[in-house]
């Protein structure tokens, strides 16, 4: 399935896919325009534009029921860039248009043990 979005992708064609979130009990089935994949915890995911929401969303792969490529090219903006669009994020949870704040974090004993690992 990973190769068929890379196909539209690089392409840049529109995808149908059929889709079931963790918000709604149904699948439902509506077009994406694909920009880039990305991986976090083992988990494959898709950032797209919603053409009905007029915005970019993050679809996880193991959600998608079904997916049809579609002939409908769509504009793939040229200055678009996957690493500057999760420069700032947090795996694929990324604010557009927030300025990151730095965070001091003190810890002790343990926790600064544990907390190590997680910031590898």
């Amino acid at each position: 399935m990973n190769h068929d979005y890379l196909e539209s992708i690089r392409d840049i064609l529109t995808v149908e896919i059929t889709y079931q979130s963790f918000e709604i009990n149904e699948a439902h089935t509506f077009m994406i325009e694909p920009f880039c994949l990305k991986v976090f915890r083992q988990r494959w995911y898709v950032l797209a534009r919603n053409p009905y929401f007029d915005d970019m969303r993050i679809y996880s792969l193991d959600r998608v029921h079904h997916i049809e490529i579609t002939k409908s090219v769509f504009d793939y903006p040229s200055d678009f860039s996957p690493k500057a669009y999760f420069a700032n994020s947090f795996g694929i949870i990324t604010e557009q248009g927030v300025e990151p704040e730095s965070v001091i974090i003190k810890v002790m004993g343990i926790q600064l043990c544990q907390i190590s690992l997680f910031l590898k």
